[in-house]
């Protein structure tokens, strides 16, 4: 059966974090805080590495995701401060400088084939970023346009494998598993919970990381190389 539909991962996979500056992102969050006592960094720092670290703690136990914007009013509401502006925008500003993303080499390009082709596309991300910061950083590096349908791990609570993530973003496209494809960088997250359902796989290996028991159908080092494997180009 053909591909007409194709759901990509985001992180690791269409956009790579070549960073981690959380300092950078603290400075930012203290340049938009409006108080006569604005806390330092120092006590920014502790409240960030306390609080946010135990909500990613239970987000690994519990499989559940939250949205950072929630991290950002428990922060306001904890040190007395407010933050100017659009909490998604806020958001969106600290991951930049926090992760300094760039897109990966290929994606537009396998994009652009695909959207050619006349394949549908989606995404499908486990993220605490909110859906609207996600379109600003899609927006960002040129790629928001490709895709018909965008879900969030953060607004659904479900995270990858789960099957109801899946099942989200192929109602949201109007396609059948069967006819669909994931592409991802991960196989227990991306590659596994896609093949339970009977979607076409492709796994995003650049760094030649070893196979697992997790088989996926097709393995690319190059995102380019997707359209061919899926048989659409």
């Amino acid at each position: 059966m053909s591909i007409s539909t194709a759901v990509f991962d985001l992180g690791g996979t269409l956009i790579k974090e070549t960073a981690f500056y959380p300092e950078q992102a603290r400075r930012f969050l203290l340049s938009r805080a409006t108080a006569s006592d604005s806390p330092g960094e120092e006590e920014l720092k502790e409240f960030d590495e306390r609080v946010f670290r135990d909500m990613l703690e239970r987000r690994e136990r519990s499989g559940l995701d939250f949205q950072l914007t929630q991290y950002l009013n428990l922060l306001q509401a904890s040190l007395g401060i407010r933050l100017e502006g659009d909490p998604d925008e806020i958001a969106f500003r600290c991951w930049l400088r926090q992760h300094e993303p760039r897109v990966e080499d290929g994606a537009v390009e396998c994009l652009r084939q695909l959207r050619s082709s006349g394949v549908r596309m989606g995404l499908l991300s486990n993220t605490v970023l909110s859906r609207k910061t996600i379109q600003l950083l899609m927006e960002e590096f040129g790629i928001l346009d490709f895709f018909d349908a965008i879900v969030c791990s953060s607004e659904v609570a479900y995270r990858k494998p789960n099957s109801l993530t899946y099942k989200a973003v192929l109602a949201l496209l109007h396609a059948e598993a069967a006819q669909s494809a994931m592409v991802g960088d991960n196989l227990e997250v991306d590659i596994a919970g896609a093949a339970s359902l009977g979607m076409t796989t492709v796994w995003y290996n650049p760094e030649d990381h070893p196979a697992s028991e997790i088989k996926p159908d097709h393995i690319v080092a190059d995102l380019r190389s997707v359209p061919r494997v899926l048989g659409v180009c």
